[in-house]
């Protein structure tokens, strides 16, 4: 894109700040950071977690990381890397929440992204022909495998959906009537009315957006980087994700500032990106559906297990049905709840729909990863879990509705398919956990005796 040269700068650093949002609410939340005691959502604290949450870390590397902007160096973007690694890829198999969700990914993703331009377009003259050559492929390489990542992400999004159709509905419909993510969920009858197309429209658009990014053709890669940006926009009016849908759009907008990196790679390195990432997204499909081929298991598992502790590659579940499927309040509700289920009608659960379009969107994030675990951890440490959940947000008790697959496959009519939700109590008890402190992986929902989640 042409942009005049003195505006850039500042059009990149707008671009930029918008993704730091869940950093930020770390800073300013310490139930986000790291701690010994039960205080925040960490289940594993070290002395990693709590240099890189800390306040002091945090904002020191933000400030630092604006500067390369103007200077172009990318050596002012390292402390904001590794402290975004910390917070959202490292930690994720840490705390309760997960790594603040796709919001912090991308956060993540955006420094990233950032660190590789700045380290293709710096000069090295200090090196001989020989060793520049050897780093230029070096180089070269990373910004492929960060450039392709960009676009398997949402090819991964897309096709997971579509994938999953033969267990669960599609669910986008869905989560536009669940309060805790949606502002339209009173609007039953319009996404009734427009459910096939809301349903579909997103996973094909991500699956088609997806494939031209990684094409490595720049006119194809331009096509898909604008479509991103604007589904993102088109939908942050009606969502409650934050700052979520703004950043995956600014981090579009600024692949579209920098598009011109691509001519400067060799194609064979971005086809061998392409490659190894489609290996690696088949191998966690794969492993998630439980269909994992004896052949290459090994190898495979190392350059997975790489990629996700450098980069957290997930299968990118995002508004699937497991997660939109409950609803629940974060903070206290003894006025909705006081005994036991038997004693929840109608009124009750709404008021409790009502009450749970307030919650927080990490708060949110928090609860749906920690509700949906249920269906794979061992009960003594979904327990636990719960125990520590609410310890931290103050309450006796995690209240829930969920709906379920048949109510949500049916016509959405009357006040919506959440009325004919279950409504779940899951009060604090003693009964322990046992290796609360193992190092989860979240992903691998068919080992539940290694307690992978």
């Amino acid at each position: 894109m042409l942009i005049p040269s003195d505006l850039k700068p500042f059009i990149e650093i707008f671009l930029f700040l918008i993704s730091l949002h869940p950093l930020i609410y770390i800073c300013f939340n310490k139930i986000y950071q790291s701690s010994n005691t039960r205080n925040s959502y960490y289940i594993d604290s070290d002395w990693i977690s709590r240099f890189g949450t800390n306040s002091f870390t945090i904002i020191f590397s933000i400030i630092l990381s604006c500067f390369v902007f103007f200077v172009h160096s990318w050596l002012l973007l390292v402390p904001l890397l590794l402290t975004t690694w910390i917070c959202f890829i490292r930690d994720r198999f840490k705390a309760l929440s997960r790594g603040l969700g796709a919001p912090g990914y991308f956060t993540f993703l955006f420094t990233l992204t950032l660190t590789s331009h700045y380290l293709l377009n710096t000069k090295y003259i200090l090196l001989n022909q020989s060793h520049l050559l050897l780093l230029n492929w070096i180089i070269g390489f990373i910004y492929s495998v960060i450039y392709v990542e960009f676009g398997f992400i949402f090819i991964s999004a897309g096709l997971f959906k579509i994938l999953d159709t033969n267990k669960v509905p599609l669910s986008f419909a869905l989560g536009l009537l669940n309060p805790m993510w949606s502002k339209v969920y009173l609007y039953i009858k319009f996404i009734e009315f427009n459910r096939l197309i809301l349903n579909w429209l997103g996973p094909l658009l991500q699956l088609i957006a997806g494939l031209l990014i990684v094409s490595a053709n720049t006119k194809f890669a331009f096509v898909g980087f604008l479509l991103i940006a604007l589904m993102f926009l088109s939908i942050t009016p009606f969502t409650r994700l934050s700052w979520l849908c703004p950043s995956i759009a600014s981090l579009s907008i600024y692949h579209l500032l920098i598009l011109n990196d691509i001519n400067s790679i060799n194609i064979n390195l971005i086809f061998l990106a392409v490659f190894i990432r489609a290996l690696v997204y088949i191998f966690i499909i794969k492993q998630y559906f439980g269909i994992l081929p004896i052949t290459y298991k090994r190898l495979m598992e190392k350059i997975v297990y790489i990629y996700r502790k450098l980069m957290g590659v997930i299968v990118w579940k995002v508004f699937t049905f497991d997660i939109v499927r409950n609803v629940a309040l974060t903070k206290g509700m003894s006025e909705i709840v006081e005994s036991s289920e038997s004693t929840i009608g109608l009124k009750e659960k709404e008021s409790f729909i009502k009450l749970s379009s307030y919650t927080n969107v990490y708060d949110s994030i928090t609860v749906s990863a920690l509700l949906s675990s249920e269906d794979y951890l061992e009960p003594d440490l979904f327990q636990d879990r719960i125990n520590h959940f609410c310890m931290v947000m103050g309450i006796e008790r995690l209240i829930s509705l969920r709906v379920s697959p048949k109510v949500a496959s049916e016509k959405y009519e009357n006040k919506g398919p959440f009325m004919r939700g279950e409504m779940r109590i899951f009060p604090i008890t003693e009964k322990p956990a046992t290796n609360r402190k193992l190092n989860y992986n979240f992903d691998n929902y068919n080992s539940r005796e290694k307690f992978d989640d």
